[in-house]
């Protein structure tokens, strides 16, 4: 006897017509599922592998280029306050020590920079030194010197160590422009500056 009660009608019409047994009722008419391969899982992991690589070098690289814009800003600051010291003074200070606070030398009733940024950590993106910004003060006061490193180009900034002064940040004190010279000293960037430079100091380019 066959049980119609519960959702077996169309079973009990199938095999008084067709006679068919339960057992090809069931190959007929359940799901049959395959498993995956052992090739289609290995090209599935290399794939995910690839993914989370990408990811991986992406997120280093915007943390990278996070930490680089901050530390163009923190110069930028870090300057104007130098200015402002210069202007009152008569020259730049001895001594800009990150972490410290920048005031007037006499009495210190006047501050510049309440906190001198640090170089955001980790110091060393790529490749770049394990340091702090480095202050120097050159010339007796007239200049100075910054020294910093990013790990990628961050706007006109090229990568690598940098150093910053008075007359800008990636500028060198005393540096008043450059251009790329090729062998016969002619501008190879094509903007025309070629001839013989006088009143400067001519070096080979190191980069």
């Amino acid at each position: 006897m066959i049980d119609i009660r519960n959702g077996n009608r169309r079973f009990l019409v199938l095999l008084l017509n067709n006679m068919i047994t339960p057992q090809q009722y069931n190959h007929r008419h359940c799901r049959h599922y395959q498993a995956f391969t052992l090739v289609e899982l290995l090209v599935v992991i290399v794939i995910i592998g690839i993914l989370a690589t990408l990811a991986t070098v992406f997120v280093a690289n915007a943390r990278v280029k996070s930490r680089d814009s901050r530390r163009v800003a923190d110069l930028r600051t870090w300057q104007n306050a130098l200015e402002l010291y210069y202007a009152d003074v008569g020259s730049y200070p001895q001594y800009a020590t990150p972490g410290n606070t920048l005031v007037s030398p006499a009495d210190a009733t006047k501050v510049y920079l309440t906190i001198i940024p640090h170089n955001p950590a980790p110091y060393s993106d790529n490749g770049c030194p394990n340091n702090d910004y480095t202050y120097s003060q050159v010339n007796s006061g007239n200049n100075y010197t910054i020294n910093f490193c990013l790990g990628l180009p961050s706007g006109s900034q090229p990568s690598g160590v940098n150093v910053s002064s008075e007359q800008g940040v990636g500028i060198a004190p005393g540096l008043v422009g450059w251009w790329k010279l090729d062998g016969n000293a002619n501008d190879s960037s094509g903007n025309g500056n070629n001839g013989t430079v006088t009143g400067a100091t001519l070096t080979a380019d190191k980069g």
